[in-house]
């Protein structure tokens, strides 16, 4: 690891252009509130069953939502109901679809420029602001056993718990990551992993939570690093991907479930773009790298203008180092055309 640190650089890069500021978070609640009321309101006047609670789930509950250029941000609110109230008109159990369909027709008011849609394992609400809600329908109920079950209507009924996500990570996060005045490293890594992966706008990479199993099988903590904690990361990844190994098994051991199963082509990519992309940081294991070239490094990485405000500071402190980092090729002071990448500065 290189000696040069861009530790407080990257920790203000993820407070101010990929965590997801406080007032956008609590807009995202309003939304969500707004979307529920608009559910039990069209279940009533439709004489259906309303949910008897809401799962919050996602990036939302585990605070890895990042920041989106385009706004198009995914919320997740699961919508749970007894298994007695999803009942067809001769007392059978409505099937999975009819529950999507049930739900997708309440919650159409008919305000919506792009009508709500149903999804394989949820129902999808179109906002024009850019984002939408994903509303997973789940029914739940107790066997004679005393045993609870919560299923989701998917292609049938099937057994499932995402709170078994949620807890996992709000309890791996804390117990993996230093204790210091900057908390939860483990989850900041997984908030830059994921503005990596959506830098470009033509990249098809795997999901938030596969990032989040990834991170916890290979992260290692860095005392105030995140520098090194992310490149450590990277490199480790890579190497992962490398040797053939393309799953993400769940993290609760009596679970086998593979969340990268029949998502192969997307964990290529990622490989692909690993292999792409991490040999511009190879800079920051120089033992003759600067400041600013470990800063152009991650700019490159990152396909973002943020560091240059740190560069221009660099050069007027140490004027010395604007030759060595000039003859790397500079940076440009203007945006440049990146060929229609997606640019977080």
């Amino acid at each position: 690891m290189t000696t040069i640190n861009t530790h407080a650089e990257l920790f203000a890069f993820y407070g101010g252009e990929v965590k997801l500021p406080e007032d956008k978070r609590k807009e995202m609640k309003e939304r969500r509130k707004t979307n529920r009321n608009r559910l039990k309101n069209g279940l009533i006047k439709n004489m259906m069953p309303t949910p008897t609670h809401h799962l919050i789930q996602g990036s939302y509950a585990m605070y890895t939502m990042v920041q989106r250029p385009d706004d198009d941000y995914d919320i997740d609110d699961g919508a749970c109901f007894s298994r007695d109230d999803l009942k067809g008109a001769q007392g059978a159990d409505k099937t999975a679809l009819a529950a999507r369909q049930m739900v997708r027709d309440a919650i159409d008011d008919g305000s919506f420029k792009k009508k709500p849609e149903c999804l394989p394992k949820c129902v999808r609400v179109h906002y024009a602001a850019g984002y939408h809600v994903d509303i997973p329908v789940y029914r739940e109920w107790t066997d004679d056993d005393g045993t609870e079950h919560r299923e989701l209507a998917a292609a049938d009924w099937i057994e499932s718990n995402p709170q078994i996500i949620t807890n996992w990570f709000k309890k791996v996060v804390p117990e993996k990551s230093p204790e210091d005045n900057q908390p939860y490293q483990m989850r900041r890594l997984v908030c830059l992993l994921k503005a990596w992966s959506s830098s470009r706008a033509s990249w098809n990479l795997p999901s938030g939570l596969i990032f989040s199993v990834l991170v916890d099988e290979l992260y290692v903590p860095r005392r105030d690093r995140d520098d090194n904690a992310f490149h450590a990361l990277l490199k480790a990844l890579k190497c992962r991907l490398d040797r053939g190994d393309k799953t993400a098994q769940h993290p609760a051991p009596d679970l086998d479930e593979d969340f990268a199963s029949g998502r192969e082509a997307k964990m290529d990519n990622l490989q692909a773009k690993l292999n792409e992309w991490l040999p511009k940081l190879e800079i920051l294991d120089d033992p003759d790298c600067t400041k600013n070239q470990a800063l152009d490094a991650w700019n490159k990485f990152f396909n973002t203008h943020y560091f240059d405000q740190y560069i221009e500071d660099e050069e007027e402190d140490n004027p010395e180092n604007r030759n060595c980092f000039v003859a790397t090729g500079g940076i440009p002071k203007k945006a440049v055309d990146k060929g229609g990448d997606t640019t977080f500065g």
